[in-house]
């Protein structure tokens, strides 16, 4: 009896021990994980539901379109006197509206077919639109003033341009009339020679000269356009020679107003030079000119530009200790057309340096030299 009640407790310590563990209450991210599983779950599913409903929407296209052609073939290509009773007028009217009605389908599932291309196609010119404007606003977004740039304060107009081009051209044909009074060494640079003719106020002209053989005069003159009217210009320069470039006015697509600082090659003067580019067509060619301008009135300096110290005998001296002066500027280049037809190009650097510059005469001679690499 004992042992049948010892048995009986084991038993029931047994069950006791057997007895599932009460579970810890269930945690806010363990929700929203149960919750992110099952919508991701009814997410897929839903995914596959539609992509079978866009297999049988295919097919019954499909199976529509070739019932339709079936239909088209029968009533189009049958003789009339088998595929329609004569007798029967209503079978008649029934068979020609299946017909058109027919051909129409067919023609709206063409145009449906055409709207979808279109609608790609419009989406890409759109899409590349968008690139193009960001572009252009990019382009034409206007850039921080530049604090060591001068402000032209007084614009040139277009008639005085025009004034200054038809002074500085006659003075120019005046000077190509005195090639018998020139001078040259006698070298030949690379296809280059030079000329030059000592003038008054102890000033000479310089001139350098090429033919381009295969080249026309409107083409190097526009591409060497595209340089002297732009900070480019600077290219042109030995990179030893410490200058720059700025536009101040697009007066035309012909005439701009330019700023240039040039440190001297001893190292005592900031020589500033504004002047006037212009490409101009003649009987014989082009030419462009480079005049400077008198800038009383005209600009306002920035102060590191502005101040005029005393000169220092240092050749080593700093910006601050050198004097800044105004610096005439007075060069053209000449391209004539030559051979029968003008396929070929006389190219001739002109300008007028003070006597005795000749590193700037050397300079110039590599300047030309530049310039056919840059329009090559």
């Amino acid at each position: 009896m004992k042992a049948a009640q010892d048995g009986e407790g084991g038993a029931a310590a047994v069950v006791k021990r057997r007895r599932p563990r009460r579970l810890a209450p269930v945690t806010l991210d363990e929700k929203r994980a149960r919750q992110r599983a099952y919508v991701k779950k009814s997410y897929y599913r839903q995914l596959d539901a539609v992509h079978e409903l866009k297999k049988q929407v295919c097919l019954l296209e499909a199976e529509y379109a070739r019932v339709i052609g079936r239909q088209s073939g029968s009533t189009s290509h049958l003789p009339r006197s088998i595929s329609l009773s004569e007798d029967n007028k209503d079978d008649e009217k029934v068979h020609a509206l299946v017909d058109v009605y027919a051909r129409l389908t067919l023609q709206k599932e063409e145009l449906r077919k055409e709207n979808e291309a279109l609608k790609v196609t419009a989406l890409i010119h759109a899409k590349f639109e968008r690139i193009v404007m960001l572009a252009l606003d990019a382009e034409m977004k206007p850039l921080p003033p530049d604090p060591e740039m001068p402000i032209l304060i007084k614009p040139y107009t277009l008639e005085e341009c025009q004034r200054i081009v038809i002074t500085t051209y006659n003075e120019i044909l005046t000077f190509q009339t005195g090639y018998a009074c020139r001078e040259s060494t006698g070298a030949n640079v690379l296809g280059w020679r030079d000329e030059r003719r000592v003038l008054e106020n102890n000033q000479f002209q310089f001139s350098v000269r090429k033919i381009f053989y295969g080249r026309t005069a409107a083409e190097l003159s526009l591409t060497g356009w595209h340089v002297t009217s732009t900070p480019k210009f600077r290219n042109v320069y030995t990179e030893s020679i410490d200058v720059t470039f700025h536009v101040l006015q697009q007066v035309d697509a012909d005439n701009v107003v330019m700023y240039r600082v040039l440190h001297s090659l001893d190292g005592l003067y900031v020589n500033k030079t504004l002047f006037l580019t212009t490409r101009l067509r003649t009987e014989t060619g082009y030419i462009v000119l480079f005049r400077s301008l008198d800038p009383e009135g005209r600009i306002m300096e920035p102060k590191s530009l502005a101040t005029e110290p005393e000169v220092e005998a240092d050749v080593g001296c700093t910006d601050s200790k050198k004097q800044h002066r105004w610096l005439n500027l007075y060069s053209w280049v000449i391209f004539d057309e030559v051979g029968e037809n003008g396929e070929h190009c006389f190219f001739d650097f002109n300008g007028i340096l003070p006597n005795q510059s000749g590193e700037w005469m050397l300079e110039m001679l590599l300047v030309a030299m530049r310039w056919e690499n840059i329009i090559s």
